[in-house]
């Protein structure tokens, strides 16, 4: 559970305040008539969660196609204060954002006009993350344990919320803890939690260098997949603009297609470039969370980048029945499947 976690909850809770899916090479982005100068504010901070986008740049993915991105660190300002990414786009300081799929859908509930056009991670990476000596090898093995948690609200919690619920968990003996970030694997370790809900990418492999009797059990496994960090712009930006909007795409799907291929040297190129930012631990974790990202980035029979109106469906649903969006919205106008879809020639 990172830092993120809990800003992505204050997010979701209305708390910040907005002001407005076959296998092969991904394709390549087609040069547009005129160059393209565009943005794209990333969620959080420097890590191999976008290590895709960043190959538009450093394999000269985007020079091919005349363009020229410029990759927005998320996390927080000088003043302190969380970097938005939907205000960011919705406002114009960006054309393109990375967010959850449960964020895209409540700042839609909220009347915001954003919309995805691709995603990062197919899986969810959200995991329940113990001990193997607490023994906990399926869902129903939480009855009766010490779970350490994200904040309520978060993409975590809702995404361990909906396990609960899918898996008919009997909750009353769960001994839920909130955790600080920083400390959650380390309380792991401690005997404070007998589980932890985090990223298999982060924290997971956070414990695993540390130890070798860590047990994972991945939530998408279980059917529970929330698009942890869509790519999302705005209607405007693509009814005006929609020839950017596609070279954009396009370029993103041939960026993570390379990531994927070559997870080691996409691990320390993020060091290279952004490993002054990271604590050395951090900068010693990123082929490790490269290496678990290849799979939620491309699922067998799927390619990069593609989304799934199912998965969209199902994470309204979610949000509806954890009260986190009052009424049903038109879950189609939150995303848009043309621009990747036509990246594949389909």
């Amino acid at each position: 559970m990172r830092h993120r976690s809990i800003v992505r909850g204050l997010l979701a809770l209305g708390l910040i305040v907005l002001t407005a899916c076959g296998t092969g090479a991904a394709p390549t982005a087609v040069p547009t008539s005129t160059p393209l100068e565009t943005s794209i504010q990333l969620s959080w901070l420097h890590s191999i969660e976008f290590a895709g986008i960043y190959a538009i740049n450093h394999q000269n993915i985007g020079s091919q196609a005349r363009m020229t991105l410029r990759i927005d660190g998320g996390g927080f300002d000088d003043k302190g204060q969380y970097i938005n990414p939907v205000a960011q786009v919705v406002s114009g300081q960006a054309d393109f954002g990375v967010a959850g799929a449960d964020i895209v859908l409540r700042a839609r509930a909220e009347g915001m006009p954003v919309v995805a056009i691709a995603t990062i991670y197919q899986r969810s990476p959200v995991a329940l993350i113990s001990l193997k000596s607490a023994n906990i090898q399926r869902p129903q093995d939480l009855a009766g344990k010490r779970i350490g948690i994200a904040p309520p609200g978060t993409t975590v919690y809702v995404s361990y919320q909906a396990l609960l619920k899918a898996e008919t968990i009997d909750t009353s003996g769960i001994n839920e803890i909130a955790v600080l970030p920083e400390n959650a694997v380390q309380d792991l370790f401690d005997n404070k939690i007998d589980a932890l809900h985090a990223f298999i990418t982060h924290e997971a492999t956070q414990a695993r260098a540390q130890r070798d009797d860590i047990n994972v059990l991945l939530l998408s496994d279980y059917g529970i997949d929330l698009y942890s960090n869509v790519v999302f712009t705005t209607e405007k930006m693509i009814a005006e603009n929609p020839a950017a909007v596609e070279t954009f795409v396009k370029a993103l799907s041939q960026g993570l297609q390379w990531s994927i291929d070559h997870p080691q040297e996409a691990a320390k190129q993020v060091v290279s470039d952004y490993g002054a930012t990271m604590p050395p631990q951090l900068q010693a974790l990123q082929e490790a969370g490269m290496l678990a990202s290849v799979p939620l980035i491309k699922p067998a029979g799927s390619q990069p980048a593609m989304m799934s109106a199912k998965v969209w469906e199902n994470t309204q649903q979610i949000l509806l029945d954890q009260q986190l969006i009052a009424a049903p919205i038109d879950v189609t106008k939150a995303y848009d499947l043309s621009f990747i879809n036509r990246a594949y020639g389909q």
